[in-house]
């Protein structure tokens, strides 16, 4: 699975920076997650899909956004 994950190049990156490769794999966690984010609240929206999959709702609520003239 990790390679999946950070594109099995993570010792490669680690020795090449010189830091640990635990580091390298928990940005591109945070990449992944960021992605997966953006792509439920994005763009699974704007093609209208429709499910109640784990993978097609967003797992951070957005805020409401009102109008600045309160409408």
């Amino acid at each position: 699975m990790g390679p999946f994950l950070y594109g099995g190049d993570a010792n490669g990156i680690a020795v090449g920076l010189g830091i640990n490769r635990i580091v390298i794999q928990a940005i591109f966690l945070v990449v992944l997650v960021a992605n997966r984010e953006l792509v439920a609240q994005k763009l699974i929206p704007m093609y209208n899909v429709e499910g109640n999959h784990l993978l097609f709702r967003p797992l951070l609520r957005r805020a409401h956004r009102t109008s600045p003239s309160g409408n």
